[in-house]
């Protein structure tokens, strides 16, 4: 994916026992993190979920220091994406010479996943034990034997942009032409999905997709309550559209969370089987006033794909929309350009390769931070897409009349 990068560290949502370990630090926060901002006042209910605070930032923790070069002649290899996953999720770019220094960051056991244009993508583990302790890491990608290319197209013969491609470790997306260059091993056939068309296998060249129906699935009881009470218009707009939208249906092509207040382990194994096999996941969280939500429910679903929701609260004093708790957020890259109401929200992460889908204005502050915030955002995950929307507003009734809104939404399940 190629857009607007969200480089930086995030906090896993530990539980309490594992808060003696040390931490990875929030990107341009300095000294300890704070319990965030009470939630505003005037939403539909009220929240009572308690955010536990870590009693320190651990600024002693290892630091990795990595080399990305190629397999062939080592020479340096550049703006290579490189993904961690383990006791806490970050990233980022290697430099012209190859090189990336991340940290501080947790002790423990990382997953390590590299990529950059015209490799193979490499994986592996790394333990990172001991704080106040710099490691090497060197990565050798090896050369792709081949690249597919190919373009992905509706009956009618037009291009299809977002279709999820993937063959071994390599996947990508198709651009706004249809097209898509994925590196490949020497054998295989590249896999293909996209929302709204049956799954397909291609060689390589030309490929139209079956038209097949959406399964929307409500995975939990938003805000408590009955699926009516809050997403009326959102059933009613994908039902137009020929989507299947209920709670608890068989073989779902989208699951989404709406303000999750428990997620248990039997959920989040659910969740890693639906999005390997080609599923959308879709999490929203809730800080205005509705509900139960916890955000430690959300991160144990997004965690495990490398995505986070911050425990956070945003604030725009120039709000345009009346007071600061509003925040018009500015979409783009993958959706439409336009604002999106959200109400509260809270921010999100994701490991590169990541694609920002909609930021905070540039004045939005959270606790001692100040800059443009992302409030969206997705990361694909082989055929599978992990979306993280740091507030529900713009998905319930009356905001999904808003023109902005539902095409934020549209593109997001038409992805």
């Amino acid at each position: 994916m190629t857009g607007k990068r969200l480089v930086g560290l995030r906090l896993v949502a530990l539980p309490l026992a594992a808060l003696l370990v040390t931490g990875c630090p929030h990107a341009k926060v300095l000294g300890p993190q704070t319990s965030p901002p009470a939630p505003p006042s005037g939403g539909s209910g009220t929240v009572t979920s308690q955010v536990q605070a870590l009693p320190k930032i651990a600024v002693d923790g290892p630091i990795l220091l990595a080399s990305v070069t190629s397999a062939a002649d080592h020479s340096s290899i550049e703006d290579a994406a490189v993904s961690l996953l383990g006791p806490c999720i970050t990233g980022g770019y290697s430099s012209p010479a190859g090189a990336l220094e991340i940290g501080p960051l947790a002790t423990g056991s990382f997953a390590i996943r590299a990529q950059a244009s015209g490799y193979l993508p490499w994986t592996g583990t790394i333990d990172l034990p001991q704080p106040r302790a710099t490691q090497s890491l060197a990565i050798e990608l090896e050369r792709a034997p081949r690249v597919i290319k190919g373009t992905i197209l509706a009956p009618s013969g037009h291009p299809l942009a977002d279709a999820r491609v993937q063959i071994g470790q390599s996947w990508t997306l198709s651009d706004s032409s249809g097209e898509y260059a994925i590196e490949a091993p020497s054998a295989g056939t590249v896999e293909i999905a996209k929302a709204g068309y049956s799954p397909a296998t291609s060689a390589g060249g030309p490929v139209t997709l079956s038209p097949a129906p959406e399964r929307l699935d409500f995975a939990n009881l938003p805000f408590g309550q009955p699926l009516g009470s809050e997403f009326s218009q959102l059933e009613a707009l994908l039902s137009s559209d020929g989507w299947v939208v209920g709670q608890g249906l068989a073989d779902p092509t989208v699951e989404l969370w709406a303000s999750p207040q428990v997620v248990h382990s039997a959920d989040v194994q659910a969740a890693q089987g639906f999005v390997q096999g080609g599923g959308k996941l879709v999490v929203l969280g809730e800080w205005g006033g509705s509900g139960d939500y916890a955000p430690g429910a959300a991160d144990r679903l997004l965690l495990p794909f490398g995505v986070e929701m911050d425990a956070d609260l945003l604030r725009d004093p120039g709000s345009q929309l009346g007071r600061p708790e509003w925040i018009a957020a500015q979409a783009g890259g993958l959706v439409p350009q336009g604002t999106v109401d959200m109400f509260g929200a809270a921010s999100v992460f994701a490991a590169p390769p990541e694609e920002g889908l909609a930021y905070a204005p540039q004045a939005t502050f959270k606790v001692q931070d100040l800059s443009e915030i992302p409030v969206a955002a997705v990361r694909q995950v082989g055929l599978g897409l992990v979306v993280a929307v740091g507030d529900a507003s713009a998905f319930t009734d009356p905001y999904l009349a808003k023109a902005a809104n539902a095409a934020f939404i549209h593109a997001i399940l038409d992805m």
